[in-house]
């Protein structure tokens, strides 16, 4: 179907077809109508097919075509059916159409000529003509000089020249001295004299007091006193009421009374043709 001012979908359509694979029908009377359509224009399967009005609300009563407009949007969708081959025609199809390629002939081989020396002259050759090289002599090996020993005085010698050392005395630990008893005084020793230690007497051991039972009132026995319990009498069992039938009259009963239904006629036979 084609769209109309207010919009091919509702703001809250969640699902959306595909806009090339628009058919625009006839207003449909009820849903078997527009399943008809449907499997008319789509190869869909006819148990899977669902209908989204406006891609928002699912069409699934007869009672929603009443809701249908001049260039609503129906969105329709399924699963495709197999086994079925596609015998309708493609946009690629339409607009590519496949013409019949005439056989192109084979261009001519032209002759190769024979390839002919250059007999010209080049730039090459003007400016870098070839000249003959001239024979030259050999050359004879020089004879090394004598390795002779170096008899001068280097910068390092004259200016740290070596110097002898003098002998060290060998040397020799000092004696110990013996070490004698310390026969002075202290300070912790003038500070703190040792004094004779006591003896102590035992303690004589002290006499528990007897547990004895409590006289006196607490403040929660003052406050708390204990009270005598009325016994009480057991209440009197509820009657139950009988549970009376239904006599009113409900809204369904209303809005469906029961109808009898009419008997029909049984329809005469039919005798065979002779």
């Amino acid at each position: 179907m084609t769209a109309n001012k207010r919009g091919s979908y509702a703001e809250m359509a969640h699902i959306k077809g595909d806009r090339t694979r628009r058919k625009a029908v006839p207003c449909p009377m009820d849903l078997h109508d527009l399943k008809s359509h449907a499997l008319t224009h789509f190869c869909i399967d006819p148990s899977t097919v669902r209908f989204h009005h406006r891609g928002a609300h699912e069409m699934t009563d007869h009672s929603h075509t009443k809701n249908l407009q001049n260039y609503d949007v129906i969105v329709v969708h399924g699963k495709k059916k197999k086994g079925v081959p596609f015998q309708g025609t493609s946009t690629n199809q339409s607009t590519y159409v496949k013409h019949q390629l005439e056989p192109r002939s084979a261009p001519p081989t032209p002759a190769r000529s024979k390839s002919q020396p250059f007999l010209g002259n080049s730039s090459y050759r003007s400016d870098y003509p070839g000249h003959q090289p001239e024979a030259r002599p050999p050359v004879t090996p020089r004879q090394a000089p004598a390795s002779m020993p170096f008899t001068g005085t280097s910068t390092y010698q004259s200016n740290f020249p070596r110097h002898q050392l003098e002998a060290r005395p060998k040397f020799q630990p000092p004696s110990r001295s013996r070490s004698l008893p310390f026969q002075g005084s202290s300070t912790y020793a003038t500070n703190f004299k040792g004094h004779p230690i006591e003896a102590r007497t035992p303690a004589p051991p002290t006499p528990t007091p007897r547990s004895r039972p409590f006289e006196g009132t607490s403040t929660y026995a003052s406050n708390f006193t204990e009270k005598p319990i009325e016994p009480r009498a057991a209440p009197a069992p509820t009657p139950r009421a009988r549970s009376l039938p239904f006599q009113g009259s409900s809204t369904y009963r209303s809005n469906f009374p029961g109808h009898q239904p009419e008997r029909r006629q049984a329809a005469p036979s039919r005798e065979p043709p002779v």
